[in-house]
């Protein structure tokens, strides 16, 4: 997430609200690029699981 939504921009306010889990000063593609070039490669596998989802009142959306 970025700072402007980690603030509370776009209007969600739960987000601003929400407990910090981690933060870090770097932008976003250069934690990405580090993460990939300690890697070595990018398996897609590893982006398959789904354990998120986007709610309202505790309801899915989707």
């Amino acid at each position: 997430m970025n700072n402007y939504r980690a603030n509370g921009g776009g209007n969600f306010p739960h987000v601003a609200a929400a407990p910090l889990l981690w933060s870090n000063s770097d932008e976003i593609r250069n934690t990405m690029i580090a993460w990939v070039k300690a890697k070595g490669s990018i398996d897609p596998a590893g982006f398959a699981a789904v354990d998120w989802k986007l709610t309202r009142d505790g309801t899915p959306v989707f």
